[in-house]
């Protein structure tokens, strides 16, 4: 089973959507006119979001980060992030992410729009989506320095934890929601996850 999307709820539980289809390996996701839909909500809600410098070997194009220049709040290397925790690896393990922070505007939400199919930055190539060449993933998206929705893209997973109760409705049109109780991301807040 893929997991897609998780918040915290008011009961300080946590909601998750979707499965993989049974028997394949076909991960939900959220695409096409419900991406828009979904980058709508982020970027009204949100101040600033991130994108993670990809590692993979297929990664090469940087366009995105080309175009969200004007953007960029910052660029900083750090051991944890949404997701990622290498603090306590051994000292030859630990990998430093390069993150960018971007401020929250329709220009930028365009730029991922035009470069991306979906929540976890795949791309179409005729009707299937595949994984983008892309230098960047993992988008992340704040409020006030809070962290409401993260992504690891190579996983498929998507967690919200909603900023206020008004943006809980809105989600029901992106897809099927399960509070989980979630101990693993407890992370909060830029502050805590450059630490």
């Amino acid at each position: 089973m893929y997991e897609l999307v998780t918040w915290d709820a008011p009961d300080g539980s946590v909601i998750v959507i979707g499965s993989g289809v049974e028997g394949k390996d076909i991960p939900k996701t959220i695409k096409d006119e419900h991406y828009k839909g979904f980058l709508d909500m982020c970027f009204e809600h949100s101040d600033s979001f991130s994108l993670q410098v990809a590692r993979w070997a297929a990664s090469t194009d940087d366009n995105v980060q080309e175009e969200l220049e004007p953007y960029r709040i910052k660029t900083m290397q750090t051991l944890k992030w949404f997701g990622y925790d290498y603090t306590n690896a051994p000292e030859g393990d630990q990998r430093p992410m390069e993150v960018s922070l971007y401020r929250a505007t329709a220009e930028a939400k365009a730029v991922l729009l035009k470069c991306f199919d979906d929540i976890f930055l795949n791309e179409k190539k005729g009707d299937r989506l595949v994984q983008s060449t892309q230098t960047v993933e993992d988008l992340c998206f704040f409020k006030d320095e809070a962290l409401w929705v993260g992504t690891v893209s190579h996983e498929n997973m998507l967690c919200v934890f909603p900023p206020d109760e008004g943006v809980v409705p809105s989600l029901d049109a992106f897809g099927d929601w399960k509070y989980i109780m979630d101990e693993e991301h407890g992370i909060t807040g830029l502050d805590e996850l450059t630490k």
